[in-house]
């Protein structure tokens, strides 16, 4: 359990250094910048803000698995899909983001010449690039369902014993 808390605090304090440079160049970005660009950058930081919320849900299905709480588990677990659904989301924007400005070379682009160019490689990275990471997330939306049922039947049948 040491080595697993070692390499669980390590990780989170590379995502969490990551996340303060990112968040700090995405601010400016934003905040200076107009069009397709800014539009990158907000679902970039949405995406950063995504992960971290994936790393704090770790840590409470940690808790809550050393409390022994099963049920507490899977509602974590289905909040966690959740999110990372909406990261998953979000990341396959900026890469059509991504995309669309390089498409469009070294100028900047603003939204309304990008927007049709954006809705096509945004489809394209959701059916096509991504699939395997949405359909991996509805398999554990779906386990973590079944799991909950097997949890609630078996608490029925020790009730009834």
């Amino acid at each position: 359990m040491r080595t697993l808390n070692i390499i669980l605090w390590t990780i989170v304090l590379i995502v969490g250094l990551n996340s303060l440079l990112f968040f700090g160049r995405g601010g400016h970005i934003v905040l200076n910048y107009d069009g397709l660009l800014r539009l990158l950058w907000i679902f970039k930081m949405i995406t950063y803000s995504g992960i971290i919320m994936l790393l704090y849900g770790v840590f409470c299905v940690r808790q809550a698995l050393l409390a022994q709480n099963g049920l507490a588990v899977l509602r974590y677990i289905r909040v966690m899909c959740g999110v990372a659904f909406g990261a998953a989301l979000s990341n396959s924007l900026a890469n059509a983001g991504l995309e669309t400005q390089s498409e469009f070379g070294k100028h900047l682009v603003g939204w309304q010449e990008a927007k049709g160019r954006f809705f096509f490689h945004a489809l394209e990275q959701v059916f096509d690039v991504s699939l395997l990471i949405y359909v991996l997330i509805i398999a554990l939306f779906l386990l973590s369902g079944f799991a909950r049922i097997s949890a609630q039947l078996k608490s029925e049948n020790e009730s009834i014993i």
